[in-house]
């Protein structure tokens, strides 16, 4: 059956009204973000008046909801909300503006949001947490992916994330803190953080050996972070003191493909993917979700899961993990042979 437009309309407006905290009016919301009249949001609500395609367009950007108007149950085909394109350093500000209204939206919008990452790289929050390793990853992707025209001249050493961008880092890291999150991570997941790495010192886009050494430290203190995170069965907040939300770890000694994260609510799902190396791409479809949802449970059901013992392939994870950081190290300051 075909559904009319008024139907379509209604549907992606509940759709929009799910993601929104129970205290929050949808008739509200619509009045502040397309600066229309009380009548005017209950009109659109209704179907009585048909939302412009920028009134759709901006909800369904604000809010990740699928702007997808055929029957949801073709389940052949989901939508994705991949983000504006990025070829200016304005974009790429607009790409970490998304990152952190997506989390924040998360952890304050509803207190039974729970969070499953399936790690092909370790979980891209981690590099809002350590900063330079935030540094390294910013500067690689607009430096060397994106070949924005600001970073044409820029070495690495002289670049510096701002202070602001520092707080809004920290506001991230705290954010997905305080979502209890299952983490899969498999053998690979430092594996395209140190090719970076090797490679921006091969092509010289790194250059000292201090800033190197810094990125390896922080990256044997993050495997550190969490495997204590699994000890404890919760996360750290940024300042390393306070105990947040639930931590359940599980390691697989196959490789995932790619990164996969699901968002479960109460009232709705969402699934993003990586793609083009750092970026992602978000799908409210229910029915990619459940596929998506199927395949992580599988996952668990091959993996060591760190919180219930099992000490001892904990501790080999967590010395391969370190090993190959070592390597890294030693290939560049000593011109040893990478063994991964």
């Amino acid at each position: 059956m075909t559904l009319s437009t008024k139907d379509i309309q209604i549907s992606f407006l509940n759709k929009v009204k799910d993601r929104l905290p129970k205290s929050q009016s949808i008739v509200t919301l619509m009045q502040e973000t397309l600066k229309i009249s009380m009548d005017a949001a209950y009109r659109r609500l209704r179907g009585q008046s048909t939302l412009t395609f920028e009134e759709a367009n901006q909800l369904a950007i604000q809010f990740g909801v699928s702007m997808d108007s055929r029957d949801v149950a073709d389940e052949r085909r989901v939508d994705f909300d991949a983000g504006k394109a990025i070829k200016t350093l304005a974009d790429y500000k607009a790409y970490n503006k998304r990152i952190i209204e997506r989390m924040v939206s998360f952890s304050q919008s509803d207190l039974e949001a729970h969070m499953t990452y399936v790690c092909n790289d370790a979980p891209i929050f981690y590099a809002f947490k350590y900063q330079n390793l935030g540094r390294m990853k910013a500067f690689y992707w607009a430096k060397a992916i994106l070949n924005l025209e600001a970073f044409k001249d820029l070495d690495y050493i002289d670049y510096r994330i701002d202070p602001d961008k520092e707080a809004m880092n920290r506001q991230v890291w705290n954010a997905y803190a305080s979502i209890p999150s299952v983490e899969i991570w498999s053998p690979t997941c430092y594996l395209g953080t140190l090719k970076q790495i090797y490679h921006m010192w091969e092509s010289k886009l790194l250059k000292n050996l201090d800033d190197v050494e810094a990125i390896l430290t922080d990256l044997d203190d993050l495997i550190d972070c969490v495997v204590q995170q699994a000890t404890t069965g919760r996360k750290t907040l940024a300042k390393g003191i306070d105990l947040a939300a639930r931590f359940n770890l599980h390691i697989v000694d196959i490789a995932v493909g790619n990164n996969v994260v699901l968002v479960e609510q109460s009232n709705s799902t969402a699934c993003f993917l990586s793609f083009n190396t750092f970026n992602f791409m978000e799908t409210s479809s229910s029915s990619f979700y459940g596929q998506s949802a199927q395949w992580a449970e599988s996952l668990k059901h091959i993996a060591v899961h760190a919180n219930e013992g099992n000490s001892d392939k904990v501790d080999a994870y967590q010395r391969l993990l370190h090993k190959q950081v070592e390597s890294t190290r030693q290939a560049i300051f000593r011109g040893q042979e990478l063994i991964f």
